[in-house]
């Protein structure tokens, strides 16, 4: 993908890129982040791992290597993937909704379905943004369910 972009991308400008395979039978979650925000998994007793492991935007830096890394989920866990759009929605203030906001919604929010967290993450960023987002709001919401 970084080769690829690299070939067709004018100098300045990137994409960044979160890939990932869920293996539903193990519950394991492989992914490598290029340049993108990094995705959450909160888990079931509240901690937050953040999936950074990978390395820079794509289209930027010819022959470089993207490392992958992969994480056990368990019964409870969210995961979280969301684009800047969500994360650099902007109050009037200047205040961006960032990765605190994410945190303070799970908080208010207990458990409910990945759907509806989505749903609510996408109108939170769009509130906090005065009504109108600037940039693309993406959210992969995953809930682990047990069996």
């Amino acid at each position: 993908a970084n080769a690829f972009a690299c070939g067709r991308l004018e100098h300045g400008r990137f994409v960044s890129l979160f890939y990932f395979h869920f293996d539903t039978w193990r519950r394991r979650l492989r992914f490598c982040n290029a340049g993108h925000p990094a995705p959450l998994v909160i888990r079931k007793g509240g901690s937050v791992e953040r999936l950074e492991e990978g390395g820079p935007v794509l289209g930027e830096f010819p022959g470089r290597h993207f490392a992958d890394k992969e994480v056990q989920l368990r019964e409870g866990d969210l995961v979280v993937a969301y684009t800047d759009g969500i994360s650099e929605a902007r109050s009037a203030h200047g205040e961006e909704f960032g990765e605190p906001g994410i945190l303070r919604l799970i908080e208010r929010c207990g458990v409910i379905s990945a759907q509806e967290f989505s749903r609510r993450l996408v109108e939170e960023a769009r509130q906090h943004a005065g009504g109108r987002l600037k940039d693309d709001a993406t959210t992969v919401v995953l809930r682990i369910l047990d069996e």
